[in-house]
């Protein structure tokens, strides 16, 4: 079974490569976190009281789908997920809908409340139900194509590099005595940039802003690598970073 691919995005020096997990491989995980059950006939479409409570307005130009969960032990969750109106998923002679889209993806952020830390946040989930051999994966749809994809099995190795990660500016060695001359700050910026790593809780705002701009976390991700950030999960963001998104996101500039 296709469970796990890894799928290059880019070409030339700006090529790079996202794990994706199928949505049977991301069931499978939550089972072993726990016993837990779909409630309230979901996964469905938003009513539109739903959409009026949960975003304030109605979506007439996509589908929403909530997915509610609940464990044994009384927890309960639920995610939010969207498709467009004017995008045509893959598989349709297969019988996959726009409301099957949206539904992956609404499970999927159910699934990342109700178990945080159970999947890397940066991984998008896609219905492998609907590939026909190995395929690559369009991360702003979650659509899957024809085209070179690798499976991740227990005994082959990965030949990929591991994501180039940030590197710390060099700073000049300063002489006993001396105070080095600050550079003008420029308009706009903070006096300091806070370099802290971002919290769990500000990790999860800014997924609750992602998929309320109809975004991915795949699109996202090259946002910040346009601006040379070289992010590759919530992991690798900064404090000032995550301000700078958040902005961004709620002024729904993309």
């Amino acid at each position: 079974m296709k469970e796990i691919y890894i799928i290059p995005f880019g070409t030339g020096e700006k090529r790079t490569w996202s794990t994706v997990l199928g949505i049977n491989a991301t069931r499978k995980m939550m089972a072993r976190m726990g016993s837990f059950s779909y409630i309230d006939n979901t996964p469905r479409v938003m009513t539109k009281e739903e959409q009026e409570l949960i975003f304030g307005e109605v979506h007439t130009d996509r589908v929403c789908a909530i997915t509610k969960l609940k464990t044994m032990k009384g927890l309960a969750a639920q995610g939010y997920g969207h498709y467009l109106n004017k995008d045509t998923p893959y598989g349709m002679d297969k019988g996959n809908t726009k409301a099957n889209m949206a539904f992956i993806r609404s499970e999927r952020q159910a699934f990342s409340r109700l178990f945080p830390d159970a999947i890397p946040q940066e991984l998008e989930v896609v219905d492998e139900a609907y590939v026909e051999g190995v395929g690559k994966v369009i991360q702003s749809t979650g659509e899957i194509i024809e085209g070179e994809a690798r499976e991740v099995t227990e005994e082959a190795v990965s030949p990929l590099e591991t994501p180039v990660q940030p590197e710390l500016e060099e700073q000049p060695a300063q002489d006993e005595g001396k105070t080095e001359e600050q550079p003008a700050q420029k308009k706009g910026e903070p006096a300091e940039k806070n370099e802290s790593p971002i919290t769990k809780e500000q990790g999860k705002e800014l997924q609750d802003l992602v998929v309320k701009a109809d975004m991915t976390m795949g699109q996202l991700w090259k946002e910040c690598n346009a601006s040379n950030w070289t992010i590759t999960k919530l992991g690798d963001l900064k404090v000032w970073q995550f301000e700078k998104l958040k902005a961004r996101l709620l002024k729904g500039q993309r």
